[in-house]
């Protein structure tokens, strides 16, 4: 969904990069905003749901640490967190491709 959005958008954006560039911004601090626009809308809503699920994670893994060691929780979370973040950040990079080759008319 935030990939749709941004991307359906960029052609809102892209009158507003063009004036950016004729006011004299070069290409590299366009891209370089472009990035900074996609990674806090894309940042944004996946800190707040990690930040909440720590706490509740580690409670809920007090029940089950008869079976389960405190390091084996740790070991999936990091698992689990690294590969959202690895989609998520595949998500972002492509997305962020895309928006430039929209903004940029490539």
């Amino acid at each position: 969904m935030l990939a749709i959005q941004q991307l359906s958008d960029s052609e809102k954006y892209k009158y507003r990069y063009d004036l950016l560039r004729k006011l004299g911004m070069d290409e590299l601090e366009i891209n370089r905003t472009i990035f900074k626009q996609l990674f806090f809308y894309f940042v944004l809503p996946i800190l707040l749901p990690m930040l909440i699920s720590i706490p509740i994670i580690l409670s809920v893994g007090k029940v089950f640490l008869v079976g389960v060691t405190i390091e084996e929780i740790f070991k999936n979370i990091g698992i689990v967190v690294g590969m959202l973040i690895l989609v998520y950040g595949i998500y972002f990079i492509a997305t962020d491709v895309q928006f430039n080759r929209n903004i940029n008319g490539d």
